[in-house]
């Protein structure tokens, strides 16, 4: 006679298989996951970035110099809400410390972000990365973000990165690099020598969940350029007055602006992965081997 069901045993084996199935998937999913991440650990230290002179500071994800052992692990999430952590300066350990209270919170560490790679995600409303450091003064500048918008601007513009608790006026000389809620496009705006606030160069739209990389290139000049995932092509753009000397000493914020005279806004929707400055304007050959360092590591394309 024929038989008409799996007995238990039967289906106890296919019970037993499946799970064997899924373990090994799971394990190699794991296996993957950290062979991903050991490559991005070898191509950060094997990059220029660290023989290029004049870095202020040099922030990134997946360095196991990155973040406390106790506050971050390969394969767990955090949630900044519950843990307050550093986000540490990997070419010479500043520590850059969480802004993390009841009223102000840090960003969340994201296991699997852009490329797959851990990163920051900052939620765009109250999550902000502060920088209290004492960098001096420069009138140059050469900034690379590496990062990726979940919600394109609409009410207002949102930050990047820029000075932080200082008026933005003359006399501070300060910067910022925005994502414009008009037009989706990133720009570089400072005050300048005259006293002027300057609406500098701008890249082309972005769109949202795509990676990008953006940098700027501030020479002191009447001339500064700026680049959105190109190795080669710069946006040049030339400005009434000279750009000025950008006071450092009071720090930055990554994913939010800031003021004396004005609350914190312009918060940040998305994933920052990697963020380099330095205080001198790059040679061209420099920002390109900066630029496929974190064109490969990051999967960005045009690279």
């Amino acid at each position: 006679m024929k038989k008409s069901a799996f007995s238990l045993i039967e289906l106890s084996i296919v019970i037993l298989i499946i799970g064997i199935l899924v373990a090994g998937v799971t394990q190699s999913s794991r296996l993957i996951s950290k062979m991903r991440l050991a490559s991005a650990r070898s191509q950060t230290q094997s990059s220029d970035v660290a023989s290029v002179k004049n870095t202020v500071f040099w922030l990134e994800t997946t360095s196991e110099k990155s973040f406390d052992d106790a506050a971050t692990e390969d394969d767990v999430n955090i949630n900044s809400t519950t843990t307050n952590y550093s986000w540490y300066d990997i070419n010479n350990q500043i520590s850059q410390k969480s802004n993390a209270s009841s009223a102000t919170l840090g960003a969340d560490y994201e296991v699997s972000g852009i490329n797959n790679l851990p990163c920051l995600n900052f939620n765009g409303s109250t999550e902000f990365m502060d920088i209290t450091q004492t960098s001096g003064t420069s009138s140059q500048l050469s900034v690379f973000i590496v990062f990726r918008n979940l919600t394109l601007p609409s009410g207002t513009p949102q930050a990047l990165i820029s000075i932080k608790d200082l008026d933005h006026t003359a006399a501070n000389n300060s910067f910022h690099i925005n994502i414009i809620n008009t037009s989706n496009v990133v720009q570089y705006d400072y005050f300048n020598g005259a006293g002027t606030a300057v609406t500098t160069a701008v890249t082309a739209a972005i769109t949202a969940n795509t990676p990008y990389l953006v940098d700027v290139i501030d020479d002191g000049t009447t001339t500064q350029t700026i680049s959105l995932n190109s190795a080669t092509a710069m946006v040049r753009v030339a400005v009434s007055g000279t750009s000025g000397s950008k006071n450092l000493n009071a720090g930055f914020n990554i994913g939010s602006w800031d003021s004396l005279a004005a609350a914190r806004a312009r918060y940040f929707n998305g994933d920052i992965a990697e963020v380099i400055l330095f205080d001198r304007a790059l040679k061209a050959e420099e920002r390109n081997a900066i630029e496929k360092y974190l064109g490969k590591k990051w999967g960005i394309k045009s690279y």
